[in-house]
């Protein structure tokens, strides 16, 4: 319950420490966790940081108010200096975090399914083999993936002028699978990821997420949709890279059939 200044005054006259009258109005749980949802106590010790400053991540309590109260106002009662209160301010992004967490995961965690665990045993006359009936070469996969994390980044989080005729949209960017080759689109792959990771990053709280943003299709989504394409995308590649690359390699069983 908000505790006015006229109601303080009020109460100072009378000889009541409106701060204490609230506190024993909320049953006498001086220390409060600053997450209501929290309802254990925070112990007297954890409300002050390092150099004896209140933490304003703690709900302030009467004691601590009265304190900054009487520095400011060196012991007058009579004025409230408001401004000289430690502000409490909190930031929701465990959903970001979580987002950003999967993200990481989708491109280069260290399971199986991740899309650069599935780039790791590539041989160089892997990268542009077809099967039979074949158009897509794991090449083409990978700029594939790296030119959506670029569009969709720039129309989402940019200002929505990249075009498929972009350099950074290029999908067929190997031509001739040297090591050099290779290496320069395994960097195009990582830059692209770094560049979107660090869009995504950037929001300032969990309240973006059903914030609509522009699509390169010329539509709007929420952001938490697009966030959540690209982690599906990442996946979805990882997996036919895969059988590309089990088919290329004649070791398309499962793991538990495989002759050791």
């Amino acid at each position: 319950m908000p505790l006015w200044r006229s109601q303080a005054h009020g109460q100072l006259e009378r000889g009541i420490d409106p701060l204490e009258a609230e506190d024993e109005r909320d049953g006498h749980q001086q220390y409060r966790p600053f997450d209501v949802r929290d309802s254990e106590p925070r112990r007297k010790e954890h409300r002050r940081d390092a150099e004896g400053d209140l933490d304003p991540r703690i709900a302030l309590c009467a004691k601590d108010v009265r304190d900054t109260l009487e520095r400011v106002a060196e012991g007058s009662q009579e004025r409230i200096h408001v401004a000289d209160v430690p502000k409490i301010t909190a930031v929701a992004r465990a959903a970001l975090e979580q987002y950003l967490y999967l993200i990481d995961e989708a491109f280069a965690g260290d399971d199986w399914h991740s899309l650069i665990s599935n780039l790791k045993d590539l041989a160089s006359e892997d990268w542009l083999w077809l099967p039979p009936d074949g158009q897509r070469t794991i090449a083409e996969m990978v700029s594939h993936v790296a030119a959506c994390k670029n569009m969709y980044g720039n129309h989402a989080f940019g200002d929505a002028s990249m075009t498929w005729e972009d350099p950074l949209a290029d999908q067929k960017l190997l031509k001739n699978p040297s090591a050099a080759g290779i290496e320069k689109l395994r960097h195009f792959l990582k830059e692209a990821h770094a560049r979107l990771r660090a869009q995504v990053e950037a929001l300032s709280d969990d309240a973006e997420l059903a914030r609509p943003r522009r699509t390169n299709w010329g539509d709007t989504a929420e952001t938490r949709w697009i966030i959540k394409a690209t982690i599906e995308h990442d996946l979805y590649h990882a997996g036919e890279i895969n059988r590309m690359r089990a088919l290329r390699q004649a070791n398309d069983g499962w793991a538990f059939e495989q002759v050791t």
